[in-house]
């Protein structure tokens, strides 16, 4: 669907450039919305629908590095995804509220913690692209594109040990970034 919304693009060069973000990110977005709704359809949907919220941010996804597309891309699906499972757990809520009010409950808590989940992961994407490139990087080459840490080491021609220990320290100056960032929000 979202490819042929793109004929509704003007501009060529951003009618190519969508596609091509479309073809190169769907795998990584599909199985992140996949692992949040569970429905094969359903997954497909909100990638399109995720993709579709882009189109109006061709110029600002233009301006991103690679790093910061990724993470743009994937979190705009994330979200997609978390506010579809809202709208779809509501209207559950509506149909069931008469026969199993416990478990209105249980899927308020599921929702809190979702969206707990949504602002946490959106503060670490923050943090992420405040970091060096070569932390940034393997941070996201392990997590965001969850490549094991012998592809790692193959791509950068060294060992899977040295992998770890970039990963470590990379995690380590992650956290400090984030510590110095909470601290200054309690100020």
């Amino acid at each position: 669907m979202f490819l042929l919304l793109l004929e509704s693009v003007e501009k060529c060069s951003d009618k190519e450039f969508l596609r091509e973000l479309y073809l190169k990110f769907y795998p990584v977005t599909y199985k992140k919305v996949f692992d949040l709704v569970g429905q094969d359809q359903e997954a497909g949907d909100i990638i399109n629908d995720a993709f579709i919220k882009l189109i109006d941010k061709t110029e600002l996804l233009r301006s991103l590095s690679e790093y910061q597309l990724i993470c743009y891309v994937v979190l705009t699906a994330r979200h997609t995804a978390i506010n579809f499972i809202r709208h779809r757990d509501l209207a559950k809520k509506h149909i069931f509220i008469t026969d199993e009010i416990e478990n209105v409950s249980i899927a308020d808590t599921s929702l809190e913690e979702e969206y707990l989940k949504a602002e946490q992961i959106g503060e670490l994407a923050q943090v992420i692209l405040q970091l060096p490139e070569a932390a940034r990087s393997i941070l996201l080459d392990k997590y965001y594109l969850q490549m094991s840490a012998e592809e790692i080491s193959r791509q950068l021609g060294i060992t899977t040990s040295a992998v770890w220990q970039r990963i470590n320290r990379a995690k380590k100056q992650a956290r400090s970034l984030l510590a110095k960032r909470r601290c200054g929000e309690n100020d």
